[in-house]
């Protein structure tokens, strides 16, 4: 079983600090309206990389990342996120990740702001608006290890803060473990399949949507539909996951039309997914014959 690590969260004047045990890094989030407090924060003086976080005027999760070493007014990461961005307007609140020990180097910072890049590009979980890919450079193998275990600290705390950039939308499961995950649509009109997940409804890849909408369709279902329709082909298969906060939002983008997400979501034994939270694990019956508590 993995170590757990004890995170240590510090606020003051609606900045937060995290700092782990043993971890030279130190992670700041700080909302947009207040970065002119963050000056007198010594740590979010010195180098570092940062994500700016927001949501487009399309509607879509968005993040920039990007990576700033101490300039000779020894002026560092908090005034590269000051300097205009006129791609990154959207933005209300950043993450910025420093040392401590001030040990962030040029090349570090650009191992970092690579490997975080191509991380959030892999977990697909938000809009990446870097307009092309940082420059990786060149680090020792052993100096690049030491930069992955850096990172892994970094995903642990900014998940734990409830940002969920680099996670990806919908985790590999094992494949026992697929009865006690998966929930299929009711119904003739679609074939979809979705997952549960600790931070919503994750509609799969590969899902069959209804391809015409019922007249009675919520404003909501035709809003969810402009707006994944980059995610939807010609014939309304899903090209990508896509996560939703309710069962319901799920099946009505799924059915096309106003559903109760309860309902309309169903294990392959019938067992509905308002049945399936609200009943005992003894209860479930998700396939009968098979212990339910799995490792």
């Amino acid at each position: 079983m993995a170590r757990g690590k004890n995170i240590n969260l510090y606020i003051k004047d609606g900045i937060s600090k995290c700092t782990i045990k043993n971890w030279s890094g130190v992670v700041y989030i700080v909302p947009r309206i207040l970065v002119e407090v963050g000056k007198q924060i010594d740590n979010l003086n010195r180098s570092g990389v940062y994500l700016l976080l927001g949501t487009t005027e399309k509607d879509e999760e968005a993040v920039y990342i990007g990576q700033a070493d101490i300039r000779k007014n020894e002026r560092g990461v908090l005034y590269r996120i000051l300097e205009p961005h006129k791609s990154i307007d959207y933005w209300t609140e950043c993450v910025v990740i420093t040392a401590d020990n001030n040990s962030l180097g040029a090349t570090e910072l650009n191992y970092l702001e690579y490997r975080l890049h191509e991380i959030a590009l892999d977990a697909d979980r938000c809009k990446v608006t870097n307009g092309g890919s940082p420059h990786k450079g060149s680090l020792p193998e052993e100096k690049e290890d030491e930069m992955e275990d850096f990172i892994d600290y970094i995903r642990l705390v900014v998940r734990a803060l409830g940002r969920k950039v680099f996670e990806p939308v919908v985790s590999r499961i094992p494949e026992s473990f697929i009865g006690d995950h998966l929930f299929h649509s009711k119904g003739k009109k679609a074939s979809a399949l979705a997952k549960l997940t600790d931070d919503g409804i994750v509609v799969l890849k590969g899902s069959r949507l209804a391809e015409e909408l019922t007249q009675s369709a919520p404003k909501q279902v035709i809003r969810l539909r402009a707006k994944f329709s980059d995610s939807i082909d010609s014939t309304f298969v899903l090209t990508k996951d896509i996560r939703f906060t309710s069962p319901s939002a799920a099946a009505g983008f799924v059915g096309g039309a106003s559903l109760n997400g309860n309902d309309y979501w169903v294990t392959d034994y019938g067992v509905t997914l308002g049945r399936y939270l609200g009943d005992t694990p003894s209860e479930k019956l998700i396939k009968p014959g098979i212990q339910k508590d799995r490792p």
